[in-house]
């Protein structure tokens, strides 16, 4: 069973069943339909984001990234297709970061770097409560362009950089910090003091390090290198409204330099209203469950090397 080790499913094929026997509160004549799994850890939202961005009938080197708590990505060189989820906690959607939240109202969504300062955008409009994922790749970024961060995660502080207009931003507490914003505790109904602490730095480094072993080795295991890659699918809510540049700026995804990045938002959802309205897709992702072969990271012989390496920011 998916609960227990070794996670595998009781069946990774298609179910249909009577809406009655799933304790929905819908017409109890309807019927439920779920697409088939490839494996207990790629299930079948990786299957309706293949079958959505047709990554399945792709000709040319390409790759489908599905961020979140578990990062799913899958590779075809116009050939094969294969696939791996990758353990990157959940720090992409705002959690285990110290005035992180996910992507409602009040959440700063994006962060620039100007030389006059720092400019922002919150979701709504209304008074920023804390940072959401897409909003905290940017915050890094941003730190890392005006020599913040050092490429090993390490976060400066005033006295060391006194010369950075942000030097004055850079304050300590439990960790070092960065105040994004405000003097008062996040999350708080009044000006909420937003920042960016050692721990949460740390806590990137270990997502993007599992993301960026997961992609180098299913590349590696079909030997192509990054600029064989045509184009990139980044899907989900994380996927959808992170900047590219900022992803590539902190070493989430490789400098592929000949790919087009492709924001399809919520593809396994689009997946799945495809296979419901037509008996023709719904075939075509049972077809695209058989074709893609599982990689399971934790035995790849050089996984832990490419973990270290991924969690370094680049130069």
């Amino acid at each position: 069973f998916l609960s227990r080790f070794p996670y595998n499913p009781v069946t990774t094929a298609s179910l249909c069943v009577p809406a009655q026997e799933t304790g929905l509160t819908i017409n109890p004549a309807a019927r439920v339909f779920s697409l088939p799994l490839v494996s207990g850890f790629i299930g079948s939202d990786t299957v309706g984001v293949v079958l959505s961005t047709g990554l399945h009938r792709s000709r040319t080197p390409k790759m489908a990234i599905d961020i979140g708590t578990n990062g799913e990505i899958v590779l075809t060189d116009g050939k094969v297709m294969i696939a791996c989820s990758c353990a990157a906690g959940p720090a992409f959607e705002g959690a285990h970061i110290q005035c992180g939240m996910r992507g409602a109202g009040g959440a700063i969504d994006r962060v620039d770097f100007a030389r006059d300062g720092l400019q922002f955008h919150v979701i709504d409009g209304i008074r920023p409560k804390g940072i959401c994922g897409s909003g905290f790749v940017d915050a890094v970024a941003g730190m890392l362009s005006a020599g913040l961060i050092g490429s090993d995660g390490r976060l400066l502080t005033k006295e060391e950089i006194p010369e950075s207009p942000f030097a004055s931003m850079l304050t300590k507490g439990k960790y070092n910090q960065f105040v994004l914003i405000g003097r008062k505790p996040c999350g708080s109904d009044s000006d909420s003091e937003v920042v960016i602490t050692q721990k949460d730095i740390r806590e990137l480094q270990l997502a993007k390090g599992a993301m960026m072993a997961g992609i180098r080795l299913l590349m590696e295991k079909l030997g192509l290198r990054e600029q064989d890659i045509k184009e990139v699918y980044l899907a989900g809510a994380f996927g959808n409204y992170v900047k590219p540049e900022s992803a590539l700026a902190i070493g989430l995804l490789p400098a592929f330099k000949n790919a087009v990045i492709t924001q399809v938002g919520n593809a396994a959802g689009s997946g799945a209203k495809m296979a419901l309205l037509s008996v023709k897709a719904l075939k075509e992702a049972v077809k695209v469950a058989e074709q893609i072969e599982y990689i399971e990271l934790a035995k790849a012989p050089h996984f832990h090397q490419e973990f270290l390496k991924g969690m370094s920011f680049p130069l």
